[in-house]
């Protein structure tokens, strides 16, 4: 049964998201084989098979010791049920164009084809013809050479159908700025005394004693003797000024406190994410920056 290559996934978490797209799909989980090396093999936890990759044997600088030496000392200590199965030749011919995927710890989605999966499978190309994306997806039958593949194994899918879309986001900061009551001062009221002299004109009464001499109105005989000392008291007065003071309410001090509003300048540097597209080879590429830089202005 013809096999293809789902995606290189860089973390268990990606390779378990992408077999549960191939279970919506219809493929059954004896149907998926999740291929690492030695070291990360061993920390995969899924409940679909899993192999290590048996690819060309390569000579330690070292010890001189092939890869499937190293696998074989790895895997020594391990009991009789945790057995270690390998990928065959016909899976190392799919395989090995993903080895630099697999010595950097990278898992390598294996699916066989199943007839009765919702996508159509591409034989030419022995990859299904609208698989979901995921990253780090290569085609096992790419023309490009070995070199070209492993410096793109950290890009996004080299195929996409007319309509399929990659979204990547931008993001920039922005300011958040929040207010805050600081007490920045204390206005302190007291009432103090203070003396001065005042003098006022009072008008006063009293009274004096005026005299007045002319004769007798007649020349009646008086029937009294003549005797000295006889005398009259008259009492005099005037008025004399007592005062007083008393407290009397002259002004009133009204203390309010009034919010005014003034605008201070804050400035801080934000950074933002921008998108820098390089090509390669002859492509028409359409960039719609300008439109989206006037939009965000508007």
């Amino acid at each position: 049964m013809n096999q293809f290559i789902k995606g290189s996934y860089e973390t268990v978490k990606e390779a378990n998201s992408a077999i549960d797209q191939l279970i919506v799909q219809g493929y059954n989980k004896d149907d998926i084989t999740l291929v690492s090396n030695a070291s990360t093999h061993s920390t995969i936890r899924t409940d679909v098979p899993t192999k290590v990759y048996n690819g060309p044997e390569s000579s330690d600088e070292q010890n001189g010791e092939s890869f499937i030496e190293k696998v074989k000392d790895i895997f020594t200590s391990d009991s009789a049920n945790n057995t270690t199965h390998q990928t065959s030749k016909n899976e190392n011919t799919l395989l090995n164009d993903y080895q630099s995927d697999l010595d950097a710890g990278h898992i390598v989605v294996l699916v066989k084809e199943n007839p009765n999966t919702d996508s159509v499978t591409n034989y030419e190309t022995t990859e299904p013809v609208e698989p979901p994306m995921d990253p780090i997806v290569k085609s096992s039958t790419d023309e490009t050479n070995t070199e070209e593949k492993q410096s793109s194994s950290a890009q996004q899918p080299a195929h996409t159908s007319d309509n399929q879309k990659e979204a990547i986001e931008l993001k920039e900061e922005e300011l958040d700025i929040n207010k805050h009551e600081k007490q920045v001062g204390e206005v302190h009221i007291q009432k103090n005394v203070t003396e001065e002299t005042k003098t006022v004109d009072v008008p006063v009464k009293h009274e004096d004693i005026k005299i007045e001499r002319h004769p007798a109105s007649s020349d009646t005989p008086s029937d009294t003797t003549i005797e000295e000392g006889e005398e009259i008291t008259i009492p005099l007065s005037e008025e004399q000024i007592d005062v007083t003071k008393r407290p009397v309410v002259k002004n009133e001090v009204t203390i309010e406190k009034e919010t005014k509003e003034d605008t201070q300048r804050v400035s801080e540097s934000l950074r933002k994410e921008n998108a820098e597209v390089q090509t390669e080879g002859p492509l028409h590429l359409e960039d719609d920056k300008t439109g989206d830089d006037e939009k965000r202005k508007s």
